[in-house]
């Protein structure tokens, strides 16, 4: 390829079905320190929960080679995030970065979304229900510095920054279950199983009256789609409603997240159990690692003491502006 971009040779084209194996392969060859297997990739494009293909990029050269790749997607159901705009992915092949390739993306990316009078502030990376960084990775340092170039500051709207935490699952001193055998299937008057078809509904409306302000349902029932699903209930005995309940793998094989318990019975070790239940389903599954998102607060040293959690990324919250 030219040392400097012959932008007439440039082609844009939208994301779908008969491109989405290629882009995901671009992708992986060109994203540091992070990696999604195929069906995650899916999930988190064409599987977005308001994606819009006319908000996609996929840049190719002369030769047909895939050279960038830009996403934007908004919230506009969600309560908390009413008329929010998110820039989700954007990739540019790494030889050709600091050539102003990625800039000319994002003023394409712009224009799609001024086209169907999307307008207003921008979010990078963070886009609930569905999303793999609850911000902007510190990790991802010339990711840091091109938003920065391009408009993007840190949010002046509640904490600068979100952590993430991450919990080893072999040889883990600080786990109070051994991950080999199945935690307790009951705890006094509580039973614990894997949600299934006839507590699906049940379970959502369960997190939606006691946790319905936010993202939380969506993310619980994104759960339901895998196979088999990845939210483990506990369920009263005597009334055989639900009381609590635990997610992995709603955004990523290997995430954790949301969980909750009835308010009037936190504290008496049923959302550890739940917790438990996750992490040896994961452990089954053959994974080394369960990572806690968008933890924050006395939250991070209740993971720490109970699993030995450490912050394994701090994600900084950076906004932007459609121009």
């Amino acid at each position: 390829m030219e040392s400097k971009l012959n932008y007439d040779k440039i082609s844009l084209e939208t994301l779908n079905e008969n491109n989405l194996k290629e882009v995901h392969e671009f992708c992986e060859k060109n994203i540091d320190l992070f990696h999604q297997p195929y069906q995650f990739f899916k999930l988190a494009t064409l599987g977005d929960s308001e994606f819009n293909e006319n908000l996609t990029i996929v840049c190719r050269y002369e030769n047909n080679e895939i050279i960038g790749f830009f996403m934007g997607t908004t919230r506009r159901g969600i309560p908390f995030y009413q008329g929010k705009n998110v820039l989700k992915f954007f990739i540019v092949k790494r030889e050709l970065r600091r050539k102003g390739l990625g800039t000319f993306l994002l003023n394409q990316l712009y224009s799609k979304f001024k086209l169907q009078n999307i307008k207003g502030r921008i979010d990078a990376l963070c886009s609930p229900p569905d999303y793999w960084f609850p911000g902007v990775s510190m990790k991802f340092t010339p990711a840091i510095y091109w938003l920065k170039k391009n408009g993007f500051k840190k949010s002046l709207f509640g904490p600068s920054y979100r952590l993430n935490l991450c919990v080893e699952l072999d040889n883990n001193p600080y786990l109070k279950f051994d991950l080999e055998n199945p935690p307790p299937k009951e705890f006094e008057n509580i039973e614990f199983q894997r949600v299934n078809e006839e507590y699906f509904e049940k379970t959502y409306q369960f997190v939606k009256k006691h946790h319905g302000l936010g993202v939380w349902p969506q993310e619980v029932r994104n759960s339901f789609k895998n196979d088999p699903p990845t939210t483990f209930i506990a369920i009263q005995k005597d009334t055989k409603e639900v009381i609590g309940w635990a997610t992995h793998s709603a955004h990523f094989e290997g995430s954790f997240g949301p969980t909750g318990v009835l308010k009037s019975l936190r504290g008496k070790g049923i959302g550890g159990i739940l917790f438990y239940w996750t992490l040896y389903d994961l452990k089954q599954k053959g994974l080394k690692k369960c990572h806690i998102l968008w933890v924050g607060g006395e939250t991070v040293k209740y993971y720490s003491k109970v699993a030995g959690a450490y912050i394994s990324e701090i994600c900084w919250l950076m906004t932007g502006k459609i121009r």
